[in-house]
């Protein structure tokens, strides 16, 4: 994939993912666990967001596009995350990781398969920008000035 040679990134997912049917992840860590078993997305879906926060901001563009074809999209992120994901376009829920038990869902998939699910190509990464709003609560601000330096 890194290669730009994405048809053979997805043989390969989908070898993986023929492998492991049938099979429980449930003892590895929670970001090595898959969540997508290949089924179709319909109904309500489940995205988890195990990995680090960089990745959730990354690939939650592509919950629009769930949305586009299914009922309703929950995300389960991490708390840091929650305010930010609930400006996000295509998301009805945001609920905090570990708290899904309460939430009905038909298929979950986590933030970083959907790419596989979608068969995304370098012809259409969701490039739709922006896809967080400006939250509607002010901004509180510490006496203290904080500043950030980033150079190449």
């Amino acid at each position: 994939m890194r290669r730009g040679d994405f048809d053979a990134a997805w043989v390969i997912s989908d070898e993986v993912l023929s492998e492991r049917q049938g099979l429980s992840c449930d003892d590895r860590p929670r970001h090595e666990q898959w969540v997508w078993r290949g089924e179709p997305l319909r109904g309500n879906v489940l995205i988890r967001c195990n990995h680090g926060l960089g990745d959730t901001i990354q690939f939650i563009r592509y919950a629009a596009i769930v949305r586009g074809i299914v009922e309703r999209v929950i995300v389960e992120a991490p708390p840091e995350l929650l305010s930010l994901l609930r400006t996000a376009e295509g998301i009805d829920r945001v609920v905090p990781q570990g708290h899904e038990d309460d939430t009905f869902y038909d298929a979950a998939v986590e933030v970083m398969e959907l790419p596989h699910v979608f068969r995304t190509d370098i012809h259409n990464i969701p490039a739709r920008v922006p896809y967080f709003r400006i939250a509607p609560e002010p901004v509180s601000f510490t006496a203290r000035l904080n500043v950030g330096l980033v150079w190449h």
